[in-house]
């Protein structure tokens, strides 16, 4: 159909109003999303650094637009791929400290199992339940579904690929990423608890917000291995720079 976006089709497929439509709920989300995505790393530069978050984030915008403007579609892509590398890289080594300093995977499922924190097959078919086997399997179907198959983003990586095979290829590989990236978020939820468990630091008083967290315990274990927290920072403003991007 030599389309550039979703909302193109919706205008063939229905007619022009079908397409404002998606167009203003798609806006609409985005107005909602990202100042969500832009806050966290913001929150978490000015915690280490010092600087004001209404200064770091107006920079960490500025940057986007500026690459996104002049490179197009091809720097959004190359810039996505080395983030994502910086991502992980953090993700993946915080994670193996953080298990090595607790005493290994096994004892950190172990407190996270006897804090009553695992729920992996409550198959209670209350749909009021706060978390049981099918309200996390329906709504994560619906959620990378509309990621991966509506999302305008999505689809407009899909369309600068050559080929329909080229496409599938595409889909399969950012569905590979998204389990990977949510295993490896999960499992760090399960190192901060078995880390805090005995002590909440916002209880405490040490951080005022749960948000602080996972900033907090990088840069406790950072201590021990210098450059970590950089590292970890590295991959929070690329993992945003991504999102804005995109």
């Amino acid at each position: 159909l030599q389309l550039n976006s979703v909302f193109e089709y919706l205008e063939l497929r229905f007619d022009h109003r079908v397409r404002i439509l998606g167009i203003s709920m798609y806006s609409f989300c985005l107005i909602i999303y990202l100042p969500a995505v832009l806050y966290v790393p913001s929150l978490a530069f000015s915690q280490v650094t010092g600087v004001p978050v209404y200064v770091v984030t107006p920079i960490i915008s500025t940057i986007c637009i500026f690459y996104t403007t002049f490179g197009g579609l091809k720097a959004v892509l190359w810039t996505d791929t080395l983030q994502n590398v910086f991502t992980l890289a953090a993700m993946i080594f915080v994670l193996m400290t953080g298990c090595m300093r607790l005493g290994g995977i096994r004892e950190v499922w172990n407190v996270n199992q006897q804090g009553h924190r695992l729920e992996l097959f409550n198959m209670d078919p209350d749909p009021f339940a706060r978390n049981t086997f099918w309200t996390t399997f329906f709504g994560y179907l619906f959620m990378h579904l509309t990621n991966l198959a509506v999302n305008p983003a999505a689809i407009q990586r899909y369309l600068s690929v050559p080929t329909l095979r080229q496409a599938r290829w595409t889909v399969f590989y950012t569905g590979v990423g998204f389990y990977i990236i949510m295993n490896l978020t999960t499992f760090l939820g399960l190192v901060l608890y078995a880390r805090y468990h005995g002590c909440d630091p916002v209880a405490a008083g040490v951080i005022k917000t749960h948000s602080q967290l996972v900033l907090m315990y990088v840069t406790e274990i950072g201590k021990s291995y210098p450059g970590l927290a950089g590292l970890f920072l590295s991959g929070v403003l690329s993992a945003a720079l991504s999102s804005v991007s995109s």
